[in-house]
């Protein structure tokens, strides 16, 4: 949306944002957000590449109204895993059905206007590093908890190969958010791969917890931790 406002209006934005870190991918500065937008007016449509959510993605387009200002968006988001190679068919579908509505809405179907130079196109991220920028997010300050809590529980989030990565890292980084005290464990203090290659580090081996250590338990889906011959022996 910011790309379809005048450069006034967007610079007034510009200067009323703090750009407040959610992920280690999260734009931090306004000269950095000014190269965004004008990729995003290249293209016709905007990208978030797990900026706002660590496993997250998204794409959306403005809508244009017939007198030429912004009159809304519309958006595609998922987890990173399902868009992160089908970013431009998204960005296209987005960018296509912003332009439908713009009709209907009597502006002829107008284009997310351009506002100075075009940016050369961004480069794609190498498949390589995903993983490692992941495995560096599950440790990174960015994800302590926000504020501490009177009552904060000690969750263990039960982690196994196959694990079935959304059911797990959302959980494990809303705990955190929140304030409580998130703890990756598995049959050993070890790495697991995730169903679509995200890997993550137990902090913990199962046998080094006891019960009145948690206050709480995670268990995601998929073909762990559930089928773990661990799990069956220490969930009692």
């Amino acid at each position: 949306m910011l790309a379809a406002l005048p450069e006034e209006e967007l610079e007034a934005k510009l200067s009323q944002m703090d750009f407040a870190s959610r992920t280690p991918r999260t734009i931090g500065d306004a000269g950095e957000l000014r190269l965004e937008v004008r990729r995003t007016r290249q293209r016709g449509y905007a990208t978030d590449d797990r900026e706002n959510e660590p496993l997250g993605a998204c794409v959306a387009a403005a809508i244009v109204g017939a007198d030429g200002r912004l009159v809304g968006a519309i958006s595609v988001a998922g987890p990173h895993f399902r868009i992160r190679d089908h970013f431009e068919a998204f960005g296209m579908a987005a960018r296509e059905t912003a332009q439908e509505i713009a009709r209907e809405l009597g502006a002829g179907g107008l284009a997310l206007p351009s506002h100075g130079p075009r940016a050369p196109p961004e480069p794609a991220p190498a498949p390589a590093g995903r993983a490692g920028q992941l495995r560096g997010r599950l440790r990174s300050p960015t994800h302590q908890a926000r504020r501490p809590l009177e009552t904060a529980m000690r969750v263990a989030v039960l982690v196994a190969d196959m694990f079935e990565e959304p059911e797990l890292l959302y959980p494990y980084y809303r705990l955190l958010e929140a304030g409580h005290r998130a703890i990756l464990v598995g049959s050993a203090a070890q790495e697991y791969k995730g169903k679509h290659g995200y890997p993550v580090r137990a902090e913990v081996a199962a046998g080094d917890l006891r019960a009145a250590d948690l206050d709480a338990m995670v268990i995601p889906g998929a073909s762990a931790p559930t089928a773990s011959a661990w799990t069956r022996t220490w969930l009692p």
